[in-house]
């Protein structure tokens, strides 16, 4: 199983589960806001890294046949696309804007 998240369209990330140490969660409850703050960026360059191009043409693909159609005046604003692929099936959500409306899309 894999978590495939886009909030740029056509960059995808996968999102990897991360196990923090016991060293870690006591960081996490740390007053110090700038050593909360170094280990959250540390977890979330662990958590986020750069989709296969595999996966990231699966979900292009997957993403463009889900979009709204649009007019030519459509404003579209993507917020984020999250899907999760098992054996090569996609499933997920789409949150986007058409015209400042806001849209959900479950597949």
């Amino acid at each position: 199983m894999k978590n495939l998240q886009s909030t740029t369209e056509g960059t995808w990330i996968e999102l990897k589960q991360v196990e923090l140490t016991e060293d870690q969660k006591a960081l996490l409850k740390s007053k110090d806001i700038e050593v909360k703050k170094t280990l959250m960026e540390e977890i979330k360059a662990l958590r986020e890294v750069n989709a296969t191009v595999k996966d990231t043409k699966s979900a292009k693909s997957k993403y463009n046949s889900i979009k709204p159609s649009l007019e030519s005046d459509d404003v579209y604003e993507l917020i984020s696309a999250d899907m999760v692929s098992i054996d090569n099936n996609l499933s997920g959500i789409l949150n986007c804007r058409v015209n400042g409306d806001h849209k959900q899309i479950r597949f």
